[in-house]
């Protein structure tokens, strides 16, 4: 059985500009660790007799960082 073992980690700084006014910097981070899941189609590597049986043809999405900002007043 395959699992997926994925982290995900946020990291967001807020800064006061002025006194009703604040800034919001944050970077979210996706499968950080970049750690892959391989996946195939169907149940080919139950089947030995399949002709994809063995081959890896789909995989789960890579890293991907997100960052924003936000104005607050």
């Amino acid at each position: 059985m395959n699992q997926l073992i994925n982290f995900d980690w946020t990291l967001s700084k807020n800064v006061r500009l002025y006194e009703r006014v604040g800034l919001e910097f944050r970077s979210d981070f996706f499968n950080i660790f970049n750690v892959p899941f391989l996946t195939s189609a169907g149940d080919v590597f139950r089947n030995l007799s399949s002709p994809l049986f063995g081959q890896i043809n789909a995989a789960a999405p890579s890293r991907r960082i997100q960052m924003s900002l936000r104005l607050t007043w």
